[in-house]
Parts: C-alpha cells; structure tokens; sequence
C-alpha cells in the first residue's frame, strides 16, 4: 500500500484517513503557553497599530518565533494589517467622518505631498 506523508498507510480512501489527518495535527498545536504569548503580542501590535502604525514589528518575529513558515507569517500579517485598517475605515465612517484627497491626480502620479481633508 502506498503512504501519504506522515500519515503513514492511511490513504484518502482508507476510512480512518481524517481521523489519522487530525491526529497529525493535534500533534502539531501549539502549547497553551505559546497561545498566551501569541495573544500578548497581537495584543501589543494592535495597540501600536492603533496609535502610531507598525505593529507588524511586533507580530511578525513572535509569528516566527512561534515556529510558522515565514510565507504563512507574512500573510497572517498583512491580514492583521487589511482587517485593522478596514475596522479603522468603518469606525471613522460610522462616525461621520469623510476624507477628500485634494490631489488624486497627483497621488497617481506619485507625489508625496498631496493633502488630505477630513470633515466631520
């Protein structure tokens, strides 16, 4: 019989084939004390995301410390990232805040120095 990987003969046909797939991966959680620290330390990135921006150099080294792959870390980041500045977008907009960007051409076009209005 052929294997799949850590399984061992447990193939995708072989009724006990997910049972072995979540055994495999129980066994690859991390411990309750690696959560916490995880919690921490998203914690304290959102808290510097919040206030100044750049939480990602808090998150991103205890997602690899932690032990992810750095192409599963960098995406866990920047969906940290999407998620906060779309939380941030709707809080502003529900409080009846708009932004208008005087110089949408010149943001296109690259210049640095456009100004940005917000009413409310």
């Amino acid at each position: 019989m052929r294997t799949y990987g850590p399984i061992g003969d447990a193939g995708p046909l072989d009724a006990n084939f997910f049972q072995a797939v979540a055994r495999a991966n129980l066994a690859a959680m991390p411990s309750p004390a690696m959560v916490a620290l995880l919690v921490a330390a998203a914690f304290f990135a959102g808290l510097v995301d919040a206030i100044a921006g750049g939480g990602g150099l808090i998150s991103l080294p205890a997602l690899l410390a932690a032990g992810l792959p750095p192409h599963v870390a960098l995406g866990t980041n920047k969906g940290q990232a999407v998620f906060g500045a779309t939380a941030s977008a709707v809080s502003f907009w529900r409080r009846g805040m708009r932004c208008t960007y005087d110089g949408v051409l010149g943001a296109a076009a690259g210049c640095q120095d456009y100004p940005v209005r917000c009413t409310g």
